[in-house]
């Protein structure tokens, strides 16, 4: 994991979302678009609280955490804090912005999504603001077929895994350790994470 480096790179990739927890699919979206994008860097976003999706199940501090364990070995990306640090919801455009305006102006950047939220991307809060200042792309996902987008597709398997399986299966105490990068189940464990969920 490295700190990012104000004005170091030129086509930067923004991995924003919930990460809660983090799994081997958004690892695979990240190796993936390094590949397919040509990208120099990669920025992984947790939300302090998110704004498509309603509540959370493990605070800001514990997804965070787990961020770090996950990209620990990867010398091409680091964690953005921006939006955590904003305290309060956080929309994409707003954190496209701020890289645009205070870390790399110059830099060409590379919004990163699901395929499950390509297509609603006409109705993100000030959509024609974000897509002037990144490039969106896509991961596919499975179960989802986007007809109409203006995302480009990242080369790739298809995603199956979510963050809301692994809850669940925590939830039913079944294993996910083959689902999540090397010491998040551990970390889960120890921190008593998810064992309410449904």
């Amino acid at each position: 994991m490295a700190r990012y480096v104000k004005n170091k790179f030129q086509r930067i990739g923004l991995l924003g979302g919930t990460f809660d927890p983090v799994h081997n699919g958004h690892i695979a979206i990240c190796d993936a678009s390094f590949k397919c994008l040509k990208l120099d860097f990669i920025y992984f976003i947790p939300s302090y609280l998110p704004v498509h999706k309603g509540s959370s199940c493990a605070d800001a501090a514990k997804r965070l955490a787990m961020l770090q364990i996950a990209i620990k070995k990867c010398k091409n990306c680091g964690i953005m804090r921006y939006e955590i640090k904003n305290s309060k919801p956080t929309y994409s455009y707003q954190t496209i912005r701020h890289v645009k305006e205070k870390l790399h102006p110059s830099a060409d950047l590379f919004f990163l999504i699901g395929e499950d939220m390509a297509e609603s991307l006409d109705k993100w809060k000030s959509i024609k603001k974000a897509m002037k200042m990144a490039v969106f792309a896509y991961a596919p996902r499975k179960g989802y077929r986007v007809q109409k987008t203006k995302a480009l597709m990242i080369k790739m398997k298809e995603v199956n895994i979510s963050s809301t399986d692994i809850r669940q299966r925590i939830g039913q105490k079944k294993p996910i350790k083959s689902l999540v990068p090397a010491g998040i189940d551990r970390y889960i464990g120890v921190h008593n994470l998810y064992a309410a969920s449904p």
